[in-house]
């Protein structure tokens, strides 16, 4: 059966680095709020559209914009880091649709193009939040929007995963993505930036769909696209190179312009993912290494006492079933052995099952002439075992008896050579098997 491997390639994994956010978890102050829109007291945030998102600190109005206790305005919520936050209308039916509150900042550096990012906010709906709310998103620019009301011109580049409602009102969700910058972006919003009909919310009466903002970050990560280290696989086993779907568009050495590519020879491989403007190569090098073949036969049947040597016929890495790791093994007991042979990336397993049978030769005609051709009768098989042998003639006079394997008959009777005719045998014996004793009753030939 073939196996397909699927190898996955997305891009590095992210790496703290210097976050470009000032004031990021809105902890520096340069007053304590006292109204709806004190935003700007926790500079440099600010107010993005003429309304009046609101700034939560402890030394702020008692039980209105307090933290963490507000009840009298939306909630109580412990803050993610540190003691401060920011709160927002993402949608509000009873004050209409414009009714749409945005918090930006403006980041200490801008952004490098071709350069990507790990962006990254958290959000928890408000205790007293009638409505929630998936659409929730953080739009990146160059320069400070216009306009007032909703922001609705705008696509945000991170946004939260449509259809996950935001309705817990104790834990903090987090919404980040990657962006690959342009260059000179310096300006970030957060907030709801679909129409009033278009946002998706769930809940009921008169009300905003309100939410906490805290720990909003925005970090380089480097490098920005990798395929990984080279792989080695077995022979015959397709392997599936993907990369991450989020790319603009990707082109590989195979010619595949789709997310993955399929690759059966050994080689080297290399992918250019494309974001905007910028693009990105890597190189990997795919190793099939050769199938190692083995037949250890076919499923068998001995005798009792005989010994079945089982022998690889591919050079590797042995591992019997039996524990040991020589080329060949020797069999005497009934049972499914197999071989595992290793070579590199590669692995083959073959097995059978082995019989061992009570089994013995018992001739039906003999020739006592002294040519030297079948002049003695012997018991074939029942070598190292016990047993009792014993020839009877037409009037029921024993005529011979043995208990050894090597004292056979020469269809004489005391001395006398007996005259040509059938005999009648009996053999009593124990099965090595089972430790059960049973007998056989047969005739024998005589020729002259």
């Amino acid at each position: 059966m073939i196996k397909w491997l699927s190898i996955v390639l997305f891009p590095a994994a992210y790496l703290h680095a210097q976050n470009l956010v000032p004031n990021y978890s809105f902890e520096t102050n340069t007053a304590c709020p006292k109204l709806t829109g004190h935003l700007i007291y926790a500079t440099p945030w600010e107010v993005v559209n003429g309304q009046t998102p609101d700034y939560y600190h402890p030394c702020g109005q008692p039980g209105l914009y307090s933290s963490p206790n507000n009840m009298l305005n939306y909630g109580y919520q412990v803050a993610s880091h540190g003691n401060c936050y920011a709160g927002f209308k993402a949608w509000d039916n009873a004050a209409g649709p414009s009714a749409r509150e945005y918090i930006g900042v403006k980041l200490d550096t801008p952004m490098i193009d071709c350069r990507a990012y790990w962006i990254s906010f958290k959000v928890c709906r408000a205790n007293k939040s009638a409505w929630a709310t998936d659409d929730i998103g953080l739009f990146i620019y160059g320069w400070s929007p216009p306009g007032t009301g909703a922001l609705t011109g705008y696509n945000p580049q991170i946004i939260n995963k449509p259809g996950n409602i935001i309705s817990d009102t104790l834990n903090w969700a987090i919404i980040s993505g990657t962006y690959i910058a342009s260059g000179n972006e310096q300006f970030i919003t957060i907030g709801n930036f679909k129409s009033y009909d278009s946002t998706t919310v769930v809940g009921s009466g008169l009300g905003a769909a309100y939410y906490y903002v805290d720990e909003v970050s925005v970090e380089e990560y480097t490098p920005q696209f990798t395929l990984g280290p080279d792989i080695a696989v077995c022979e015959g086993t397709p392997v599936v190179l993907e990369v991450d779907p989020l790319w603009d568009f990707v082109g590989w050495s195979t010619g595949s312009i789709v997310d993955t590519t399929h690759v059966t020879v050994s080689g080297e491989y290399h992918a250019i993912v494309y974001e905007g403007f910028c693009n990105f190569r890597d190189t990997i090098h795919v190793t099939f290494d050769p199938s190692p073949q083995t037949e250890i036969g076919n499923d068998t049947t001995l005798c009792a006492g005989e010994t079945l040597v089982l022998t690889a016929n591919s050079p590797g890495n042995y591992t019997w079933s039996t524990g040991e790791n020589a080329s060949s093994v020797s069999i005497t007991t009934s049972g499914n052995y197999w071989l595992q042979i290793d070579t590199g990336a590669c692995s083959i397993r073959d097995e059978l099952t082995v019989n061992f049978a009570d089994c013995f030769f018992m001739p039906d005609i003999f020739s006592p002439n002294n040519d030297g051709k079948n002049d003695v009768l012997y018991i074939r098989g029942m070598e190292g075992r016990e047993f009792y042998f014993s020839v009877y003639d037409r009037w029921g006079q024993m005529v011979f008896e043995s208990t050894s394997s090597t004292v056979g008959w020469d269809g004489n009777f005391k001395g006398q050579p007996l005259s040509a005719g059938v005999y009648v045998y009996y053999l009593v014996s124990v099965s090595p098997f089972t430790g059960e004793s049973y007998s056989l009753k047969g005739n024998i030939t005589l020729t002259r």
